[in-house]
């Protein structure tokens, strides 16, 4: 299982991009901050991410809320996803990740509803040798 939360970073980091949280924490999710980031993103609202990351499918759901804070230069943007061995099964997900992306905009910070989810959907799938942790 991996879950994590991915966002434009304040305007006195030069980094763009990163991951804000993750689980589990040693996850291998080097390049995700930029994947589930939408094209775009100053001018879309919202939208879904399909990629792959090594021989995973990752999903993600991405949200831009505009914001009176020239820390954020306006704009709190943030991307919420899954990494899975199965594509098929990263619909099933989209509900949550496009609640919880609305939740971390409107209050950022908080991450118990995702390590909930962490913990309720680890063991769902069967991950096969070699292959790691991943939903």
């Amino acid at each position: 299982l991996g879950i994590w939360l991915s966002g434009t970073a304040p305007a006195w980091q030069v980094q763009g991009n990163m991951v804000e949280w993750c689980l589990p924490q040693d996850i291998d999710l080097e390049g995700v901050e930029f994947k589930s980031m939408a094209s775009g993103s100053h001018k879309i609202q919202s939208d879904f991410i399909y990629f792959r990351k090594g021989p995973f499918f990752g999903l993600a759901c991405f949200a831009n809320m505009p914001v009176e804070s020239e820390l954020e230069r306006g704009a709190r943007m943030k991307s919420v996803g899954i990494l899975s061995p199965s594509y098929t099964l990263l619909y099933r997900y989209m509900h949550f990740l496009e609640n919880q992306v609305r939740h971390q905009l409107e209050t950022p910070g908080h991450y118990s509803h995702l390590a909930a989810f962490y913990e309720d959907k680890k063991g769902v799938l069967h991950v096969g040798p070699g292959r790691g942790s991943s939903l």
